[in-house]
């Protein structure tokens, strides 16, 4: 293969660049509710036009001519931020799902200080321990739901939990009631 006649970005016409950024900014709009699996997409996208530049900068360099190749690079910088800010969005998304589940946890808790008992389900909560139920984690089509059960035990012991997803389909985040500590379903 020559490689004085190879322009890998030039197969791609000056066209395509913007509906290839338009692409990335949909896929950050799927991300949300692909959740991890968004995050993976947008990062193998990133690889692959990195990859693209790097094959870009070796032809440049063998032919000692730069010439052609800022555009790819800043393409290549927006994709990544994009990668990044993908998962900034997640982290953010999680801790805040996180802090309303931290209010239902101590409004369960104080539930079961003042009545002994801890709540049989979540609307018990409301208006007096809490002025409604907060939403668990937001996605893009809506928000998840979390899940408060306090399973029946024999002689009338309990073993409330709550769960929430941090991840769709799975990485669902749990509190014990009992144990007092925070674990993962799967």
């Amino acid at each position: 293969m020559d490689l004085g006649n190879f322009h890998p970005f030039k197969a791609i016409s000056a066209l395509t660049w913007p509906r290839i950024l338009v692409c990335m900014v949909v896929l950050g709009l799927v991300e949300i509710p692909l959740g991890g699996y968004g995050i993976l997409l947008g990062f193998a996208i990133a690889l692959a036009f990195t990859l693209g530049l790097v094959v870009r900068l070796v032809v440049a360099a063998i032919r000692h001519s730069w010439s052609g190749v800022r555009r790819p690079a800043v393409i290549v910088g927006v994709v990544w931020a994009m990668a990044f800010a993908s998962i900034g969005t997640e982290v953010l998304n999680n801790r805040l799902t996180e802090g309303r589940m931290r209010k239902v946890v101590a409004a369960v808790e104080q539930y079961r200080t003042d009545l002994g008992r801890y709540p049989e389900k979540a609307r018990d909560l409301v208006p007096r321990y809490l002025d409604s139920l907060p939403h668990g984690k937001w996605m893009s089509f809506g928000w998840l739901k979390w899940e408060y059960v306090n399973l029946p035990q024999a002689e009338g012991a309990e073993d409330p939990f709550l769960y929430w997803t941090e991840l769709p389909p799975f990485g669902r985040r749990t509190y014990d009631f009992t144990r007092r500590e925070y674990g993962y379903l799967d």
